[in-house]
């Protein structure tokens, strides 16, 4: 009898431990999600102020010596911390391609009648999320050939696939780098 009434206690407390870091999971999330909305708010506020202040100055530059002000000053912004903005909520990313939308109109006014992928396309920039996706996709790239930072290195698994394709060589080390 008084080993059934623990068990039900213990049930009842783990049920409760259960709900409580449930309870806290969902605050964390939340809390990120309007870390993520505040972040991307300033950010695209920014990207908005420096817009506007290039705009003052467009007429002075050149069109090659614009667009590389754009990018090095905003575009650079956009670049900021791309690993917590992978996977991001479809609204804040249309506000980040908006601001660069709006950042391409201000570079090439001469192309206004082209659409914004048309602008991007000139500019050679990627829409936001495919930056993001680059950046990421090129920054995992250079972890794995040449294993630096080691605790990122640490950190990936590399891909093996379950039969030999016939282009691939077998490498003795994730590290090693053929030369031909």
């Amino acid at each position: 009898m008084a080993l059934c009434c623990v068990n039900r206690v213990l049930c009842k407390s783990q049920q409760q431990f259960a709900l409580l870091q449930l309870l806290k999971c969902s605050r964390e999330c939340s809390q990120l999600f309007v870390c993520e909305n505040l972040h991307v708010s300033s950010l695209s506020r920014s990207i908005h102020f420096h817009t506007r202040a290039h705009r003052h100055i467009r007429p002075a530059l050149m069109e090659s010596i614009a667009a590389s002000l754009g990018a090095s000053l905003v575009q650079s912004r956009l670049d900021y911390a791309n690993s917590i903005m992978y996977g991001m909520s479809a609204s804040n990313m249309h506000k980040l391609q908006s601001a660069q939308n709006s950042l391409t109109h201000v570079f090439l006014p001469s192309l206004r009648y082209l659409s914004a992928s048309e602008r991007l396309s000139y500019l050679h920039w990627l829409p936001v999320n495919y930056r993001i996706q680059f950046k990421i996709a090129t920054f995992t790239y250079k972890t794995l050939a040449t294993c630096q930072p080691s605790y990122l290195y640490n950190l990936l698994q590399v891909y093996h696939p379950s039969r030999a394709l016939h282009f691939i060589k077998p490498t003795t080390s994730p590290c090693t780098i053929y030369v031909y």
